[in-house]
Formats: structure tokens, C-alpha cells, sequence
């Protein structure tokens, strides 16, 4: 499932065995957008979680004038039924957003309490665990059965999320600014550009790190990227070439040589191995 391409996944026919109450609509996501609301009621409640802000945006929610300005924060917001917006100034963001009916409203009001729903939260960093198994059950999201893991797997996420936002650290929150690092390192960002971006000197940034990963930096971000490269192998579509790049490695080589440390097999026959897995569930 490629993140980096807009899409909407309808799941109000899916099927389902749980009578779990939080039901999803639907799931979407839109990279690198800029969305203009018209002075539009919004009949659904929404999740989103939205990157950075890379310019100030100016709206209109329920009559009040409402300024954000630009912030390499990632945000979690909660749009409730009944809420009218008019966008004034859009400003580009990734956005990924899980709808629900109107009727959730009060039970998720029971489940987050009043500030916390209505407040949201900003943080350095989604959870990247909590995304790759989001990404990995949309991926088999026809199997019967998924989307019940999918209704579960949200409510996880805006947990985690909403409960990470409240450990905030008084003296400039040291836990997200670590994960805001570790982020922008996965991207490929220059480490000594980071550090200055995020306030910290090497010296302080490796004795909190200690802290607060098991992993050092270098095997921290190694397995990501691997993860990430591990799921476009999955899906089949990408060259080796172009997921060595997408994933952020300086060459082929060094891709080859990461794989094969964090999973133990080469990735070319990850790859083979993966689509005769596939062939034999779908038979």
C-alpha cells in the first residue's frame, strides 16, 4: 500500500464479524496537498493527522477565526459532525484521515473525555510501527476479517498518539524532539542540520538517545528504511533500484548489505519469496 500516492478506501460495506463499536467509514490519505474548504458543514467525524505546516494557514471553524503558523510538528486533530469551515489561506501538508458516522461522536467523546478529543495534539513523529501494520492490513483489506483489525487498529493509533501528546516534558519536550530527530534522519536530512533544526549539540543529542532507544541512531533509521523496503517488496511494483532510492539509501550496495542484516535473506528473494506466499493465501 503506497502512501505517497492520494487515495480513499471505502470500508462502510466491508466485511465484519466483530460488533466492535468503532466502526470506520473509510480511510484516505493525500500527500502534499492543499485542501480549500467552501464554507462547508462537514456531516462526518474525522481523524486526521497532518505533517508540518510549511506556511501559515488561516480558517474559519464554527465562526472563529483560527491561525496556524508554520511548524515542523506533526498534529493530530479531531473534526467533529456539524463543524463549518472556510478555508482563508491553505497551506501544503501530508494528511492522513479516517472517517467515521456521526453516530461515533459520543462514543469516542466516552473514550478520550471531552479536552482530550477536542484539542488533539501535536508530536515530532506518527509511530512507525502503528503505520506499517495500518499499511499492512489495507494492503490485504479484502480479506474477510481485515477491516475488524482495521477498526481496532485506528482506535490503537489515535491511543497512542493522544497519550504520547500528554507526556509532554516541561522542559521542551526531550522524547519528541528525539523522535523529531530520528524522523528527519530517516528522510535522508543532514545529521548536523537536524541537531541545529531540533536545538541539540552532538555531544547532548547521543547521551539522551542513549536514554530513551536501545538502538543507536545508525540501526535505528538501517531498520526502518528496512521496514519500508520490505513492504514495497511485498507489493511488487518498484525495482530494486527504485526502492534502494525511495528508502533513502546512499546505494544499491548499501541496500543490499542492510537488508540483508536486519531480515537475513537478500532482497531480490525477499521478494520472490514474498509473491509465492501471496500466490499460495490467494488460491
Amino acid at each position: 500500500m503506497d502512501f505517497s500516492k492520494p487515495n480513499y478506501i471505502d470500508l462502510r460495506d466491508a466485511e465484519r464479524f466483530l460488533d466492535f463499536p468503532y466502526r470506520l467509514s473509510g480511510i484516505g490519505w493525500m500527500p502534499h496537498h492543499i485542501h480549500i474548504h467552501r464554507d462547508e458543514v462537514l456531516e462526518d467525524l474525522f481523524f486526521c493527522i497532518s505533517s508540518a505546516l510549511e506556511q501559515t494557514s488561516i480558517s474559519v471553524v464554527n465562526g472563529k477565526l483560527q491561525k496556524h503558523a508554520p511548524h515542523p510538528l506533526v498534529s493530530m486533530s479531531v473534526v467533529l459532525p456539524g463543524t463549518r469551515i472556510k478555508t482563508l489561506r491553505a497551506s501544503y501538508h501530508d494528511e492522513l484521515f479516517f472517517k467515521y458516522p456521526a453516530s461515533a461522536e459520543p462514543l469516542f467523546r466516552r473514550l478520550f473525555g471531552e479536552e482530550l478529543l477536542v484539542r488533539g495534539c501535536r508530536i515530532f513523529a506518527v509511530p512507525q510501527e502503528e503505520i506499517e501494520r495500518l499499511r499492512s492490513l489495507l494492503s490485504r483489506r479484502n480479506v474477510p476479517g481485515t477491516a475488524d483489525l482495521l477498526d481496532q487498529q485506528a482506535v490503537h493509533l489515535f491511543t497512542v498518539i493522544l497519550l504520547g501528546g500528554m507526556r509532554e516534558e516541561p522542559d521542551g519536550r526531550l522524547e519528541l524532539r528525539l523522535n523529531g530527530v530520528a524522523a528527519e534522519l530517516q528522510k535522508g536530512t543532514p545529521k548536523d542540520a537536524v541537531l541545529r533544526q531540533f536545538g541539540f549539540s552532538e555531544r547532548t543529542f547521543y547521551r539522551e538517545w542513549a536514554r530513551g532507544f536501545r538502538q543507536s541512531p545508525g540501526a535505528y533509521i538501517r531498520k526502518n528504511r528496512c521496514m519500508m523496503a520490505a513492504r514495497l517488496l511485498e507489493e511488487g511494483e518498484l525495482s530494486l533500484c527504485e526502492i534502494s532510492q525511495r528508502c533513502g539509501f546512499s546505494c544499491q550496495g548499501s541496500f543490499y548489505r542492510s537488508f540483508l542484516q536486519e531480515f537475513g535473506v537478500a532482497p531480490g528473494r525477499y521478494r520472490r519469496r514474498a509473491i509465492t506466499e501471496k500466490c499460495i493465501e490467494y488460491r
